[in-house]
């Protein structure tokens, strides 16, 4: 199986400079379990814009900035998702348009070269290119009135709505309907009715080798090179095309010798490669192919966080349950468990039982008064928590097996 791996440019421009797109495999900003999209799309995103909003204020007070609110936004924000610690240049440049874009709402009135100068005073600066005004102004992001992360804000809220209309089965009118039928309902109520782009990928198929693959043959050392290179591959491909017309004959010896390089190639020399620009970039694939796959979510009904799900009736993650030992379904199937417990098998119903089958033991002398004192005291004690809602009746029921 071919590996497959993200190229992701520049932030909206490329153009702006020398730099050198990052490559990554595929699972590490897009896993199988889709963690870490289910994380941006529930994420505090104010964890990031607080420190930030603070560090803006040297902008007000003409005091020097305090770089640590910085890298402390940029540490939230690489919490929030991986991409911003692979792609520390596309992270500094969207910053930096955000800042340029609150600078030029908030101080609209000062000229261009004043704003130019406030901007050079907060700029993320570990890239050069990042710190060129000019370029920077130009791609400057709308600052919102209540957000400085306002294009962060959006962009949350619109793949939160993709998710919920696409793939998110909380909803039972929702999850009956099939991938194609979400599709087009998410298009005609995000989109009203046009063409959205978000529901189509176009990729590029190229038939040459990967860069390690090329790499590997490099490496390639061969004993019957008697003429030049060109004159090896003239008889490689001489004797390939014999071979394909009588398929039944012996191999030649010098193509057996570059079958036998082959025998040491890495398991990822075939590779598919996605080329993206920018964050938003990421997300689209990653949905994308969630909705074209059929893959469905759904929220937890303890923790309430989105959860991939393998079964229709499935209520609960497997995650540990906040402030609790237990896992999410654990929970899950105690209230299940403890919704059907009336009658006989309500608290006060297992009491009863529990109690004949110690109060049997006193009597065939398998067990002392005073034990049987201290059980039905503790006994009692447990019912009565149980029935209050101290208790889940699952651990009761166990407790009295005990």
């Amino acid at each position: 199986m071919a590996i497959q791996y993200l190229q992701i440019g520049l932030e909206e421009d490329a153009r702006l400079g020398d730099v050198s797109p990052v490559n990554v495999r595929m699972e590490q900003l897009i896993p199988e379990n889709h963690e870490f999209l289910m994380q941006f799309i529930d994420y505090d995103l104010s964890k990031a814009e607080q420190p930030l909003a603070e560090y803006l204020t040297c902008l007000d007070t003409g005091k020097d900035a305090k770089k640590q609110l910085l890298i402390s936004a940029i540490t939230e924000l690489q919490q929030m998702h991986p991409y911003f610690h692979f792609c520390r240049e596309n992270a500094a440049w969207l910053l930096n348009r955000i800042f340029a874009g609150y600078i030029k709402r908030k101080f609209g009135k000062l000229d261009d070269q004043e704003q130019k100068d406030l901007f050079l005073k907060v700029a993320v600066t570990d890239y050069s290119i990042y710190a060129d005004p000019d370029s920077i102004f130009d791609y400057s992001l709308d600052a919102g009135e209540e957000h400085i992360l306002d294009h962060l804000y959006n962009l949350q809220s619109d793949i939160a709505e993709w998710v919920f209309l696409t793939i998110d089965n909380t909803n039972p009118v929702l999850a009956g309907l099939s991938a194609k039928r979400r599709s087009m309902l998410y298009a005609h109520v995000a989109c009203k009715g046009i063409y959205n782009p978000e529901l189509s990928l176009t990729t590029d198929y190229a038939t040459a080798p990967s860069p390690r693959m090329r790499k590997e043959i490099a490496q390639w050392e061969f004993s019957n090179l008697d003429g030049s290179e060109g004159d090896h591959f003239i008889l490689l491909y001489r004797e390939l095309d014999q071979l394909r017309k009588k398929p039944d004959g012996a191999i030649p010896a010098s193509l057996q010798e570059v079958i036998d390089a082959t025998s040491d190639a890495s398991d990822d020399c075939n590779t598919i490669t996605y080329t993206l620009s920018g964050f938003s970039n990421l997300l689209e694939l990653e949905v994308f192919q969630m909705v074209h796959s059929d893959i469905r979510m759904k929220r937890c009904k303890n923790c309430g966080k989105y959860f991939i799900v393998d079964k229709s009736n499935q209520e609960y993650c497997s995650r540990l349950a906040p402030g609790s030992s237990k896992l999410c379904t654990e929970i899950g199937r105690i209230r299940v468990y403890g919704r059907k417990m009336t009658g006989d098998t309500s608290a006060s119903g297992l009491y009863r039982k529990s109690y004949k089958t110690h109060y049997a033991r006193v009597q065939r002398g398998q067990m002392s008064e005073d034990a049987f004192e201290i059980w039905k005291i503790q006994a009692q004690e447990k019912r009565d928590q149980a029935k209050a809602g101290e208790l889940d009746m699952y651990d009761y029921e166990e407790w009295l097996k005990q």
